[in-house]
């Protein structure tokens, strides 16, 4: 077998490993989106994403961007992943300890003074939990993909997202009905994966032997630290911003909907570890065409999934909030609609920024992320101060961040000498064809969930027909990689 052949197995080998961790996250966050908003209600689901917005906002100050720097530097100079490893392992436990006791600490003020709600206190000294475990799971994991052992990073998700359910249910119904329950719960969940990943990187029997090139990894992590804020912003300032002006029943229904959207994110095909590391071994072989192939091939893939979701949620989003929370939630639906063109965005950013950072320019990527957060923080900030609704936050944002991400995939492609991308245009084009001619059927015929369910089938038969028809997808290509990866799933 050639070396060729050898990486595109490991690929396809690692990348179910990588889905299937996908999958798992997938069932989880559905399960939680359901469940958590249905016991909490508006209110108190509003509190719980205050806390948690809180404690997503501390992450950063306990990585600086180290975990993106070592899981870099390990994929590609693999012989010396070890060093990097346990040379920076005491940072992050340091400030693992030090952020979730200083956010512990500092609640009652945290909640007094910024989100004038001391209700929400219990919950983010709860979160400051999962500060701790997060840090130290998200720098195992990320070193486990780093090196291709999507396996163990397999095992460390499932437990997580196991217990991410299971214990902030129990918390809530068998020890104190709140909020704060099931943000302990979730915390101590993380914390037990943390382990879990601990223990992966024993039994993988990573040596601290190896070279460490202090001076380039300090030059990397000074742009790994400005993305990891830049990612920071993106996905939690605009919650933490209209915490502080809106109801905690508002913010509840835009994080619902951002909720779901995360959700299903993880149907996209392509993960963001698998395709680091991939470009990254790709780079190292000076595999351009290689490269060029599976940019290509996951644009493909992603749009064409992107844009069926898409089209699903813009056409059934009313009946779908309505039937899983009843009219309570009714208030999620534009949000929704709104943030499923983030769908796109992340998709294409997933692809185009993994793969400027495996070949390890960093300076773009970080300065991008930055620029995108600090834009979202003005608009979530100024139109706040406006007293411009959220949903017109949530319009701003999404057109920033999409606009942005075709921006970026152009100037990737360009790189690579990859053309023809007037192909993707195809599938946006079933999906607004598929939209006018199902909009007008929706009505009359979706009025209990097996009419959604029906209705959902036939969009989606409907669109993966013309997706192959106009040649979006190609079937034999579909079918090929299918195949391929059934059977090196099965050895």
């Amino acid at each position: 077998m050639s070396k060729t052949q050898d990486w595109r197995s490991l690929f396809i080998h690692e990348n179910l490993w990588g889905y299937m961790s996908q999958i798992v996250t997938l069932v989880a966050g559905f399960a939680i989106t359901l469940i958590f908003p249905k016991i909490l209600g508006p209110h108190d689901f509003g509190l719980f994403a205050m806390a948690f917005a809180a404690a997503s906002f501390c992450l950063y100050f306990a990585d600086f961007g180290i975990t993106f720097a070592v899981s870099r530097f390990a994929a590609a100079h693999r012989l010396d992943a070890g060093a990097y490893f346990f040379a920076y392992l005491p940072h992050k436990i340091g400030l693992a300890f030090l952020v979730s006791g200083i956010l512990f600490a500092l609640a009652p003020s945290i909640a007094t003074h910024i989100f004038n709600s001391p209700a929400t206190a219990d919950g983010i000294r709860a979160s400051s939990l999962f500060i701790f475990g997060y840090t130290l799971f998200f720098y195992a994991d990320f070193f486990i993909s780093s090196i291709f052992k999507n396996k163990y990073s397999f095992f460390a998700n499932l437990i997580y997202n196991l217990l991410r359910v299971a214990l902030p249910i129990f918390l809530f119904f068998f020890v104190y009905r709140s909020y704060s329950s099931i943000l302990l719960g979730i915390s101590l969940a993380m914390i037990i994966a943390a382990a879990a990943a601990a223990y992966g990187i024993y039994r993988l029997r990573i040596k601290n032997t190896g070279t460490v090139n202090g001076a380039a990894f300090n030059y990397f992590l000074k742009f790994s630290a400005i993305m990891a804020f830049g990612a920071m912003l993106i996905c939690w300032i605009d919650s933490l911003v209209l915490s502080v002006f809106i109801k905690p029943e508002e913010l509840g229904f835009y994080r619902l909907a951002a909720s779901w959207v995360a959700a299903i994110v993880m149907l996209i095909p392509f993960s963001s570890r698998v395709l680091t590391t991939s470009f990254a071994e790709s780079h190292a072989r000076g595999d351009i065409e290689q490269s060029a192939r599976l940019f290509f091939s996951a644009i493909k893939y992603t749009t064409a999934f992107v844009f069926l979701f898409i089209l699903g949620i813009l056409l059934l989003a009313d009946k779908f909030v309505v039937f899983i929370y009843g009219n309570a939630f009714s208030g999620t639906a534009d949000f929704f609609r709104i943030f499923s063109f983030l769908l796109l965005e992340t998709g294409l950013n997933t692809i185009a920024l993994t793969y400027i950072l495996a070949r390890g320019s960093a300076r773009f990527h970080a300065y991008m992320l930055l620029i995108l957060g600090l834009m979202q923080f003005l608009v979530s900030l100024g139109f706040s101060l406006l007293h411009i609704g959220p949903i017109w936050v949530a319009v701003a944002i999404t057109g920033i961040r999409v606009i942005a991400s075709l921006f970026i995939i152009k100037l990737v492609a360009r790189k690579l000498g990859v053309s023809g991308l007037g192909v993707f245009l195809r599938a946006p084009a079933v999906a607004l064809a598929l939209y006018f001619a199902f909009s007008f059927l929706i009505s009359p015929l979706v009025s209990s969930k097996i009419h959604a369910f029906a209705y959902a089938v036939l969009i989606t038969i409907a669109y993966f027909a013309l997706i192959f028809a106009t040649g979006a997808l190609e079937w034999r290509s579909f079918v090929s990689i299918v195949r391929k990866t059934m059977r090196i799933g099965g050895a």
